[in-house]
């Protein structure tokens, strides 16, 4: 049974994340029959082709072209013919451009048919054996406030939490984590997923710092287990002992520093969000 069930259709095809062998026999069956192929980057996608030995019209779709290039491909479609969407790696929108096209198929009534395989966001939740509710936050933001806003944020969710990072912004990340949730916090990192130095394990995040000095390499999946949200003993008292020490013109980080020995129960995600909370109200 041929894998083009339609022609005027949009496949969402899944690429390897690393191994060669994580693309599915559906997959390359999909990428021989349809028209157009568009990706990130055609430089990329064509070597993954020519090992596949597959000849076809690429078509680049990234964050600076994107509602540009999708209204062509969606006029293609129209016009009768088939296109698969792929990512650099895994599988498409997985924090990788597409959302625009998506939602212009859809809009205009073209069937989107979804073509599974390699995700190294399911792929690490599975490795790293955390619970079944996780929310998914892709990269997370550049600048520190708004990152470490991020972080604190997901005190308000108790379960599993998973960001992607990149080599170069772990370290700061990775720091970010220690002020936020403090350097006993036990973290999932899944790097270099289905590649031959893949590495899957849990550590304590001051370790992991420590142990890099600041050489980390290769694509990272972050996995943070926050627990206990909102569920520590003697609130009223971390509420008037934060006050009184940024009263005295501390930080909120040195703040949140000296509070946490004081009060053990305390997540100290927790007490960080506190904290911001009590300098805007009080303090601004």
């Amino acid at each position: 049974m041929d894998t083009i069930r339609n022609k005027s259709s949009l496949y969402i095809v899944a690429t390897p994340i690393g191994n060669m062998q994580d693309i599915t026999y559906r997959a390359v069956d999909t990428l021989k029959q349809v028209a157009y192929i568009v990706c990130e980057d055609t430089r990329h996608s064509g070597k993954l082709l020519k090992k596949l030995n597959i000849q076809k019209p690429l078509i680049s779709l990234h964050s600076h072209n994107e509602l540009n290039a999708s209204n062509n491909i969606i006029q293609k479609i129209k016009e009768g013919y088939s296109i698969a969407l792929v990512s650099d790696a895994g599988t498409p929108l997985i924090s990788d451009p597409g959302q625009i096209l998506i939602d212009l198929a859809h809009k205009n009534d073209i069937k989107v048919i979804p073509i599974p395989g390699a995700s190294a966001l399911t792929c690490a939740i599975s490795a790293l054996g955390t619970s079944s509710s996780f929310i998914f936050h892709g990269f997370l933001p550049t600048k520190q406030q708004k990152r470490e806003f991020l972080l604190t944020s997901m005190s308000d969710f108790v379960g599993t939490h998973v960001i992607y990072e990149a080599p170069h912004r772990m370290e700061k990340t990775l720091n970010s984590i220690v002020d936020i949730f403090g350097e006993d916090f036990n973290i999932g990192i899944a790097r270099e997923l289905t590649k031959i130095y893949e590495e899957i394990r849990w550590v304590k995040v001051s370790e992991y710092i420590k142990e890099k000095e600041s050489n980390f390499l290769g694509e990272y999946v972050l996995v943070l287990p926050v627990k206990d949200i909102d569920d520590f003993d003697h609130k009223e008292n971390a509420y008037e002992l934060l006050r009184a020490l940024l009263k005295r013109d501390n930080s909120v980080k040195d703040s949140v520093k000296v509070a946490s020995k004081y009060l053990s129960n305390a997540q100290k995600s927790n007490l960080y969000k506190m904290a911001l909370e009590i300098h805007s109200e009080y303090f601004e």
